[in-house]
């Protein structure tokens, strides 16, 4: 529920504490193109909030700090090409020579 003299465009209908439909301040909120409304950029609980328009540099730090958080890992595990393994077993290929020798064991019982 909104605070009385707070604004909203969905509570168009109430009416606002100075008896008029809608302040000066929630027209031009409503009107304001969507690039330029304001956006949270940061906050502490119950302290106060930093507020910026989208086309800020706060907010495209953001938008920035966000794509890097998703990117940066999922580049790194697929250009270090160990993420998935391509064969679990090890070949080894033993260097035999043949030397004309012949060895021989006698066993007598």
């Amino acid at each position: 529920k909104s605070e009385p003299g707070s604004c909203s465009p969905w509570d168009s209908a109430r009416p606002s504490p100075c008896g008029a439909w809608l302040d000066a301040s929630c027209k031009a909120a409503a009107m304001t193109l969507w690039l330029f409304q304001n956006v949270v950029c940061y906050s502490e609980p119950y302290v106060r909030s930093f507020v910026a328009t989208r086309a800020s540099a706060a907010y495209v730090l953001r938008l920035l700090c966000g794509a890097a958080a998703l990117l940066v890992p999922l580049w790194a595990s697929f250009a270090s090409d160990n993420f998935w393994v391509k064969s679990g077993l090890y070949h080894e290929q033993p260097h035999v020579r043949f030397a004309h020798e012949v060895f021989v064991v006698l066993a007598g019982s």
